[in-house]
C-alpha cells in the first residue's frame, strides 16, 4: 500500500509539473518545494501548514507564492478545498475532473469519489421545480472505517481530536 501511495504521489507531482510548464509558469525552487511537500502530504492540509512546514524544513517563507500556487492548483483542478466548520479551509490533492469528497470528521482522512449520479437521482424534483442545474458540489462528513473501529473499541475517543489511523488519504 505504501509503494502504491508513493507512486500515486509521484504521478500527481509529475502531472502538476507538466501542467505548470504548459501554462507558462516558471520552474522555481520555492514552487518545486511546495509541490514536493503537497505531493508527500498524506492528509488534507491548510495553506498555513504548508507555510510553516516549508519555513521549518527548508527556510522557504514565500507565503504569497504558496497562496498563489494553491489558488492556481484549485483553479486547474489539482487541489480541492474542503470546507470546515471552523474558518480554516483545508485542501486535498485530486486529479482534474468531476469528483466529490467523503471526509472523516475524526481524523480528517479524505476519500475522493469519482462516480456521480446525483443529478439523475434528483431529476424528478428538478423537473417539478423547473430548475436547471449548472453544476454541483457534494461533501459527505462522517467516520472512516479505521476511526469507526477505534471508536467501537474505545467510545471515549469520540471528539477527542484526530485518532491518526495508520493510513494516508485515499486517492483514485
Amino acid at each position: 500500500m505504501a509503494a502504491q501511495t508513493q507512486a500515486a504521489d509521484a504521478v500527481w507531482r509529475e502531472r502538476v509539473a507538466r501542467a505548470l510548464a504548459e501554462s507558462g509558469q516558471r520552474r522555481t525552487v520555492p514552487r518545486q518545494a511546495i509541490l514536493d511537500w503537497m505531493a508527500a502530504a498524506g492528509a488534507p492540509f491548510s495553506a498555513e501548514q504548508v507555510v510553516v512546514a516549508l519555513e521549518q524544513q527548508q527556510g522557504i517563507s514565500s507565503r504569497s507564492t504558496i497562496y498563489r500556487l494553491i489558488d492556481w492548483l484549485v483553479a486547474q483542478g489539482w487541489l480541492t478545498r474542503i470546507y470546515n466548520t471552523d474558518d480554516l479551509h483545508t485542501y486535498v490533492r485530486i486529479q482534474p475532473g468531476h469528483h466529490h469528497m467523503a471526509v472523516c470528521t475524526q481524523c480528517g482522512a479524505t476519500q475522493v469519489i469519482s462516480d456521480c449520479a446525483i443529478e439523475e437521482s434528483i431529476q424528478p424534483v428538478l423537473t417539478a421545480t423547473n430548475f436547471e442545474v449548472h453544476g454541483h458540489m457534494l461533501e459527505l462528513y462522517g467516520l472512516c472505517g479505521p476511526c469507526r473501529a477505534v471508536l467501537a473499541r474505545d467510545p471515549q475517543q469520540r471528539g477527542s481530536g484526530p485518532i491518526q489511523p495508520e493510513r494516508a488519504s485515499q486517492q483514485p
